[in-house]
């Protein structure tokens, strides 16, 4: 992965091969670079040192900020624990940073202080910004009617007609983001995102 041309990676030698050209590769680039985070990470990213920034976190293996509404000094505190720091000095974004404009991930953040992450804070939930995602069919049988009964009324209907784990052939298969799984519904919630599940983006699917 260092190498500065693909001449210089491993190969068979030029010319050398037993392909056909319907075995021609395709690659797609970017210029953003790779994440590498994992769910729950958080870092400080355009600050003048290591120690201050712009607080984000990781969600779905992307980098998103997090909104100072009710920002407090034990959520400060927190964050900081979680870095590796004994205790903050401020939670006032500096000016200098870089206004970013990408995902929001969590909003309203009130930690008591004692949290080890700030994912155990409590929280609006983690955003996605005008983004679709996928629910996992894993616990969504027909002994879980209720899960699609409450999905149908949110719809605007009234009742459901069948449940399946397998979706139609018709329907082109997802490659987004998996939001929502083990979904778990009494029947009498009124939007999906009441029932009990595993937590938004978090899944073995």
């Amino acid at each position: 992965g260092n190498e500065t041309t693909i001449l210089n990676c491993s190969h068979r030698g030029l010319g050398e091969h037993n392909c056909n050209h319907n075995e021609d590769i395709g690659v797609m680039c970017t210029n953003e670079a790779p994440t590498g985070c994992k769910e729950g990470d958080i870092r400080l990213f355009g600050g003048s040192e290591a120690d201050n920034g712009r607080l984000e976190i990781c969600h779905g293996n992307i980098w998103g900020t997090v909104c100072n509404d009710g920002w407090n000094p034990k959520n400060s505190l927190v964050a900081c624990r979680q870095l590796g720091y004994n205790d903050y000095v401020t939670h006032t974004n500096p000016n200098s940073i870089e206004v970013s404009y990408g995902d929001i991930f969590y909003d309203d953040v009130s930690c008591f202080g004692n949290e080890t992450r700030l994912t155990d804070c409590q929280h609006r939930g983690q955003g996605h910004s005008n983004i679709w995602g996928t629910v996992c069919d894993d616990g969504w049988n027909p002994s879980f009617a209720k899960n699609s009964l409450v999905a149908c009324r949110q719809l605007g209907y009234n009742d459901y007609i069948y449940v399946t784990n397998t979706t139609p052939n018709a329907i082109e298969v997802s490659y987004g983001e998996i939001f929502y799984d083990d979904v778990s519904c009494f029947g009498n919630e009124t939007r999906l995102t009441d029932c009990q599940h595993r937590g938004q983006g978090v899944h073995n699917c």
